[in-house]
C-alpha cells in the first residue's frame, strides 16, 4: 500500500552486523535512499562516498537531549550527514557484597584484581 501511495519501490534490509551493510551499501548504487547504521559506520560511509549531506533546517532537534542536538558523528565538516534515532547507555552490574558504588564509578574497575 506504500508504495502504491507513493509511487515508491521499498528495497528493506536487515544485516546481521554493520560490516554487511558496510559491505553492501558500498558496492550497490542507486539501491537505497536511507539507511539505519551504527555511528561509527557514519564516517566509513561518508569516506566512501556514500552519504548525502542533510539540511539541517529539515528536522527538528529541539526535542532532542543537548548532546544530540548536533552530536558529532553526525556531522562531518560543519555538514549533517547522519541523525540520531536512537541511543542507549552501558551500565555495570555488580555483586554488592564485593564491590561498593564507589569502586564502580568507573570502567576502570573491570582492569581491576577486586
Amino acid at each position: 500500500m506504500f508504495e502504491k501511495k507513493y509511487n515508491a519501490k521499498v528495497n528493506a534490509k536487515t544485516f546481521n552486523s554493520g560490516d554487511t551493510m558496510f559491505s553492501l551499501l558500498t558496492q550497490s548504487h542507486g539501491q537505497y535512499d536511507v539507511v539505519v547504521v551504527d555511528p561509527e559506520y557514519i564516517v566509513k560511509l561518508h569516506a566512501a562516498g556514500r552519504l548525502a549531506e542533510l539540511n539541517p533546517a529539515d528536522y527538528n532537534f529541539a526535542d532532542y537531549f543537548e548532546p544530540f542536538q548536533k552530536f558529532p558523528l553526525c556531522w562531518i565538516d560543519s555538514k549533517l550527514y547522519a541523525v540520531v534515532i536512537r541511543f542507549g547507555s552501558n551500565g555495570l552490574v555488580y555483586n554488592t557484597e564485593r564491590l561498593t558504588a564507589a569502586d564502580v564509578k568507573s570502567y576502570k574497575i573491570l582492569w581491576t584484581r577486586k
